[in-house]
């Protein structure tokens, strides 16, 4: 499968080292996707002595299945200044951060215990606790699920960035973003996201037909031309070195 894009992704080096069919095509290009209804959890700010840590909630939809997670902007208390950003999948990677999990969250009432109990859920089942009196599981949510066949694409990101319930606060809602953004090389190496991704776009997704013959349909000639292999210089001289 080759790749037309004018981003690089951390799976785009597989390419060079896959066995897979060259003449499928893909044409990866990021843009907005409609706002959809469907439960997360919300954010949390976590104060320490030194810093401050904001708790973003937010799900990659890759290749039929839907993967939660935490961005974490980690702040200076005094100037406010981000010193690092991350997006973590479990709990595991989550708690090497350091964070004081133990500590009274900002304009709460109550104590850490039930939000540690939440952020756990979220990112070990992708379940939103706030929903009362339901088993909400993000992976059974039609809503999500049906943004893969209905926009026709592998994979996606929604993720919120105020505080609230409910997809209100959505901030991010992007067909193909980059990735390696999302840290999500920590849920797929390099080869088996790129692997996914081949086999969701020519096996499930779309029909093989329209990726052999209609896709090239529709792109510019320049991106045609790098679906064959060519760039500017195919049909050129190169230019002499000055002596």
């Amino acid at each position: 499968m080759r790749i037309i894009s004018k981003i690089h992704d951390y799976y785009d080096g597989a390419l060079r080292s896959s066995v897979s069919d060259k003449t499928y095509t893909f044409i990866r290009e990021t843009k907005e996707l409609p706002d959809i209804n469907y439960n997360i959890p919300s954010a949390i700010e976590i104060e320490g002595k030194k810093f401050n840590w904001n708790l973003y909630p937010g799900f990659i939809g890759f290749c039929g299945k839907v993967y939660p997670f935490y961005k974490v902007v980690k702040f200076d208390n005094f100037n406010q200044e981000v010193i690092e950003e991350s997006c973590h999948y479990s709990m595991d990677t989550l708690n090497k951060l350091g964070i004081d999990l133990g500590v009274k969250r900002k304009t709460r009432r109550w104590y850490s215990d039930y939000d540690i109990k939440a952020i756990t859920k979220w990112l070990e089942k992708g379940t939103n606790m706030r929903v009362w009196g339901t088993s909400y599981d993000i992976n059974k949510d039609h809503n999500i699920i049906n943004v893969f066949k209905n926009e026709r694409v592998a994979y996606f990101v929604y993720l919120h960035t105020g505080r609230g319930l409910g997809y209100t606060f959505t901030r991010i809602r992007e067909a193909y973003p980059i990735l390696k953004d999302y840290d999500f090389g920590k849920v797929f190496d390099s080869y088996s996201a790129f692997q996914e991704i081949e086999m969701y776009l020519t096996n499930i997704l779309v029909k093989p037909d329209e990726i052999k013959q209609g896709i090239l349909d529709t792109i510019t000639d320049d991106l045609k031309a790098q679906s064959k292999g060519y760039d500017k210089w195919s049909f050129r001289r190169m230019p002499k070195e000055k002596k």
